[in-house]
């Protein structure tokens, strides 16, 4: 029980980081991962939709999703639920509406409606890899590792190059005190993005956990020559640099 809620002190720091995974426009039909982003000729607000013509509603939604996804890369929670709420008032089925507004009231702290939002958007789209991911996440968050650890197993059958997915997983191994099988999922996650701080970090701190002193010190020293200032890091490195020096092995 120590070691577990010694994992739980390191890589809570850590845990909020990864919890979203970004929202994206509608009509992406590959389901790939993507960053926010806002089509530059979208108008400042959607004009209405005849719902006899499928190409303006689609349209409209597809602007009301890119208006939310600026407002969300913005940290305009509130205002981008908003945006996609409208989205989903013309197209309850729309399933990156669901998506991203399941990402929006995450951000709020609405654990349960972002729940409900991601569970509709796999009913809609069952391979959607993104959100068995963030869905993953909050399920860790409530202690139900369980599902979670499959929720996002699932994700990575679905998207096998995530490295967000990999560090997922491993932080939800970590949080359920399944420190030797979360290892290789943060190492694949740096493996796949060598420049994700978080992954490093949260490799470190598992590192840390089973006292393989001298390689945590490694990988929180790369977060750091990545993100010099990031405070999970920073903290990682001392707490391991005054563990190594009570065992007699001082470093620089």
């Amino acid at each position: 029980m120590a070691r577990r809620d010694s994992w739980i002190c390191c890589v809570f720091a850590v845990w909020l980081v990864i919890l979203v995974g970004g929202c994206r426009p509608a009509g992406d039909a590959s389901k790939a991962a993507s960053p926010p982003t806002a089509n530059p000729s979208a108008s400042v607000s959607a004009k209405p939709a005849d719902s006899d013509d499928p190409t303006a509603l689609g349209e409209n939604i597809t602007k009301l999703n890119n208006e939310g996804s600026e407002l969300f890369s913005q940290g305009q929670w509130e205002k981008a639920r908003e945006k996609y709420a409208q989205a989903l008032a013309l197209n309850p089925d729309d399933e990156n509406s669901h998506y991203n507004l399941g990402a929006t009231l995450a951000k709020l702290g609405r654990k349960e409606d972002a729940i409900k939002h991601y569970r509709e958007a796999l009913r809609l789209f069952p391979d959607f890899a993104e959100v068995q991911n963030n869905l993953g996440n909050i399920l860790a968050s409530q202690g139900k590792y369980a599902e979670a650890v499959e929720m996002i197993q699932a994700s990575i059958k679905n998207n096998p190059s995530s490295s967000s997915a990999y560090n997922s997983l491993g932080t939800a191994l970590g949080l359920s005190g399944r420190i030797t099988e979360a290892i290789p999922h943060f190492a694949r996650a740096v493996e796949l993005s060598p420049d994700y701080v978080e992954a490093h970090v949260n490799l470190g701190n598992a590192y840390y956990t089973q006292g393989r002193l001298e390689e945590a010190l490694e990988k929180f020293g790369r977060a750091l020559t990545l993100q010099p200032h990031y405070g999970p890091a920073i903290s990682g490195m001392n707490r391991t640099r005054q563990k190594l020096s009570a065992q007699g092995s001082p470093r620089n």
